[in-house]
Order: C-alpha cells, then sequence, then structure tokens
C-alpha cells in the first residue's frame, strides 16, 4: 500500500475545493459528477490557483468528453467505476 493519509472528505465540488484550498494535499481522488460543483470544475479552480495537487479521476461516465477535459487539465488518471482496490493502489503507487 502507498504511503498515504486521507486528508479530507467532501461531499461535493464545491467542499472539496475549500478543503484542497486549506489542507494543499498532494493527490485528490474526485468524481466528475458532484452536487454544487462537479470534479473537472474543481480541478479547474485548483490549477487557476496554481495548487500543485495530482489528480485522479474516479467516473461511472467513460464518456469521452469528460476524459478529453481531464486530460486538458492534467489529470494522472482517469478511472471508470467500479474500482478494483488492486488497481486503485497500483494507481497510487505511481503517482505518489
Amino acid at each position: 500500500m502507498p504511503d498515504c493519509s486521507v486528508m479530507g472528505i467532501a461531499f461535493d465540488g464545491r467542499e472539496g475545493l475549500n478543503i484542497a484550498r486549506e489542507m494543499e494535499p498532494d493527490i485528490i481522488i474526485t468524481d466528475i459528477r458532484m452536487p454544487v460543483m462537479d470534479g473537472i470544475e474543481m480541478i479547474e479552480w485548483l490549477k487557476e490557483l496554481n495548487a500543485k495537487v495530482k489528480f485522479i479521476i474516479l467516473s461511472g461516465y467513460a464518456e469521452f468528453e469528460y476524459a478529453k477535459k481531464a486530460i486538458a487539465l492534467g489529470v494522472e488518471y482517469y478511472i471508470t467505476k467500479p474500482v478494483e482496490e488492486a488497481e486503485l493502489y497500483s494507481v497510487l503507487q505511481k503517482v505518489t
């Protein structure tokens, strides 16, 4: 298991943005679809703030447009749900 710890959990994108601004994590695992602010918009805001964060997106949507936006934003990995635990650990090892 990678040497990671959970710094916060958000239930919508705006809450995630606020937690990320306060806690300054190294990695953010987010979903695309969230209430209030989606994951792509949250990533855009953090990029504008020059946050030095690596992003992993977990999504039930394998649509090309979402993946295309994620790639343009420099997202490290885009994983479609359901996510296997071994796959998530592997991805975390690659980004840490």
